[in-house]
């Protein structure tokens, strides 16, 4: 799923083929759980960060999540450091038994970071978006 957020509405974009990541490879059986947002102006060109209105519609989305019209809450999940630069985060429906603190958790013991830069960073590189790849089997013989 794809979302807009502006600064007078919440728009659920069809959906369409994104790169996929770490997390959503582990968990594909809940892959229309995460929504991917991106905040943009009205006319949907990017937004000015320095904006009043643009950090209150960045925090509110982090804080109480997005609704969605069946009434699904989205919650903040995390974002990579190049979905920052492009004014972008996930957020994930939680459904038993998979949990936001349990993706999370599922991407390491990330506890032990100092500071909030570095926790971010660390976090945003398991939603780095990565080709696909196949695994094959390998039959090997030995040759005598």
């Amino acid at each position: 799923k794809r979302v807009v957020v502006t600064p007078s509405r919440t728009i659920f974009v069809p959906p369409e083929p994104i790169a996929i990541n770490r997390i959503l490879r582990q968990h594909i059986m809940y892959v229309d759980n995460f929504a991917r947002v991106c905040f943009r102006d009205e006319d949907f060109s990017q937004f000015n960060v320095h904006s009043v209105e643009a950090t209150y519609n960045v925090r509110k989305v982090i804080d109480e999540g997005i609704r969605s019209q069946n009434d699904i809450v989205f919650e903040f999940l995390a974002c990579s450091n190049s979905q920052l630069r492009s004014q972008g985060l996930w957020l994930f429906y939680p459904q038993c038994p998979i949990t936001v603190e349990s993706i999370r958790d599922s991407i390491g013991q990330l506890n032990k970071m100092k500071t909030t830069q570095k926790y971010v960073t660390r976090m945003g590189l398991a939603f780095t978006a990565t080709d696909f790849s196949l695994s094959e089997e390998v039959e090997i013989q030995e040759i005598p």
